[in-house]
């Protein structure tokens, strides 16, 4: 983090914004590519009625669930992406 500081004391807006937006597409797209493949492994839990080994509950909604946090957060990274590049410079 000293290093992250260091840099941030450099450089204005006009040099932040791009690297924040590029940060921001990056994650997005990390982020979707988790939730695109999650989509099958939820289907095949739910497919196979995959439970957990202890206490035998389904593991499907749970997968589901991470599906959709995965992919609202991949929206919300290339939605801030957006907006940080169609401020005025």
């Amino acid at each position: 983090h000293v290093v992250v500081d260091l840099f941030a004391q450099h450089g204005g807006e006009r040099f932040w914004r791009p690297v924040d937006a590029a940060v921001n597409l990056a994650s997005a797209a990390i982020l979707g590519l988790l939730s695109w493949r999650l989509v099958r492994v939820a289907a095949e839990a739910a497919e196979f009625d995959e439970t957990t080994n202890l206490l035998r509950l389904p593991q499907a909604p749970f997968l589901w669930l991470a599906v959709t946090g995965a992919g609202l957060a991949a929206a919300l990274f290339a939605a801030e992406a957006v907006q940080r590049l169609a401020r005025r410079r």
